[in-house]
């Protein structure tokens, strides 16, 4: 078991200081992105945000163009202005009550419209 004082996650991330005089946070396959957000949850509620985590990952996954689950594919997403990715993992320092993401989009909006659906 871990100290109490002991840090369970290290999130972290350095995105590029503007060299390129771009006010964007960074290049995804060429593409510019506005906003990359993690998403902590933690507790008892957290089973209910990893199951709303995991749907939208997948509908935006299929969106992409990935082939995932039919029932991942028919998931609904609000209307998004860009591109949008999450990743997510559902076990942190070996804690099942514990859920962290990582969303990755063109325009930080759209990170706010998934958040919200995701949070509901």
């Amino acid at each position: 078991p871990q100290a109490a004082n002991e840090p369970w996650l290290v999130d972290s991330m350095a995105l590029e200081a503007g060299s390129r005089g771009q006010n964007w946070g960074m290049d995804m396959a060429g593409v510019e992105r506005e906003a990359v957000w993690s998403v902590i949850a933690l507790g008892p509620r957290a089973g209910k945000v990893q199951q709303e985590l995991l749907r939208v990952s997948a509908a935006l996954a299929a969106r992409a163009g990935a082939r995932v689950a039919v029932s991942a594919a028919d998931q609904e997403l609000p209307a998004l202005a860009g591109q949008a990715y999450m990743g997510v993992t559902t076990r942190v320092a070996g804690r099942d009550d514990a859920v962290v993401a990582r969303l990755c989009t063109q325009y930080t909006d759209d990170a706010v419209r998934i958040l919200a659906m995701c949070m509901r």
